[in-house]
């Protein structure tokens, strides 16, 4: 009954725009509630709701709104826990940990398999491979053999091997085609800004 009371006293609320007219009826001891957006979860159980009163002033601070402990629901089931429940009584399993697992340690971010400054380090047999990519984009394309020497030393910052250019062409794998894609977007871009000044 005193749920049932609980939620008929939000009809002196002006500020709904839809309400479900719930009244106590003689002889009933409870009733069901049907949660569809979550507020049990926000606001508590309506056993717990106090009316507040309309009149006074006295509003709780933003600060201690989110200081409040607030009811959760449990990972396995979807029952609504309590702020004080430590295990679900439905079914059994422990509330989630709140705290954060993130472990800081202090240094410099770098690259995985990178040198101390940071830059990647490539084998001999790692630039040549991105070479014949470079070689085997450059002929898909139709673009001379000079365009993968060019991408190389955008690359690299040095000029292939010479005897390179000799070697077949191989297919680039993906992260050697996201650079190729990448490097054709920023030649591309370069060069409209050359036509349009």
């Amino acid at each position: 009954m005193r749920q049932k009371q609980a939620v008929a006293s939000w009809q002196d609320q002006p500020s709904p725009k839809c309400s479900i007219l719930i009244r106590p009826a003689p002889g009933k001891t409870d009733a069901l509630f049907l949660d569809h957006a979550g507020n049990t979860l926000k606001f508590g159980l309506p056993v717990n709701f106090e009316v507040p009163d309309l009149g006074s002033d006295d509003r709780p601070s933003t600060r201690a709104k989110r200081k409040q402990q607030k009811m959760l629901a449990c990972t396995n089931c979807g029952f609504a826990l309590e702020p004080d429940q430590v295990t679900c009584p439905s079914c059994g399993v422990d509330r989630p940990d709140k705290r954060n697992k993130v472990h800081y340690l202090d240094g410099n971010l770098i690259e995985f398999g990178s040198d101390d400054t940071g830059d990647v380090c490539y084998s001999t047999a790692d630039k040549r491979a991105w070479y014949l990519a470079m070689l085997w984009h450059a002929r898909r394309k139709g673009k001379k053999d000079g365009w993968a020497c060019y991408a190389y030393l955008e690359k690299f910052s040095s000029k292939p091997t010479y005897n390179w250019q000799y070697l077949d062409p191989v297919l680039p794998t993906i992260e050697q085609s996201r650079w190729l894609k990448y490097y054709g977007i920023k030649k591309a871009k370069a060069w409209a800004k050359r036509k349009v000044s």
